[in-house]
């Protein structure tokens, strides 16, 4: 969600760009940079200061016990056929209804 809300501020400083409106877009531009900048500041900082209270945490970059392989249906099917529905996807080839 936060990835999408930073792009669309620098699609809007971009838009703004192509509409001749400089210094409007790279403001929006230079505030979306700055804003990706401070959250990957603070989620470093973050779990550094986890890492630093919780002493069971691993520093492990592999799981040692992974998920079976039928639970990325879940992780990754279940949420494309629910954006396939919000979003009122038909079949390749379905006509609209009129």
């Amino acid at each position: 969600m936060i990835v999408a809300i930073l792009t669309f501020k620098k699609v809007c400083g971009i838009l703004e760009l192509q509409s001749k409106n400089l210094v409007a877009g790279w403001i929006r531009i230079i505030y979306a940079t700055i804003s990706s900048l401070f959250l990957g500041i603070g989620i470093t900082i973050g779990t550094t200061l986890y890492g630093l209270v919780d002493k069971n945490v691993t520093t492990d970059a592999i799981c040692q016990n992974p998920l079976d392989w039928r639970y990325k249906f879940l992780w990754v099917g279940a949420p494309a056929l629910s954006l396939l529905l919000v979003n009122q996807a038909r079949p390749l080839g379905g006509a609209r209804p009129q």
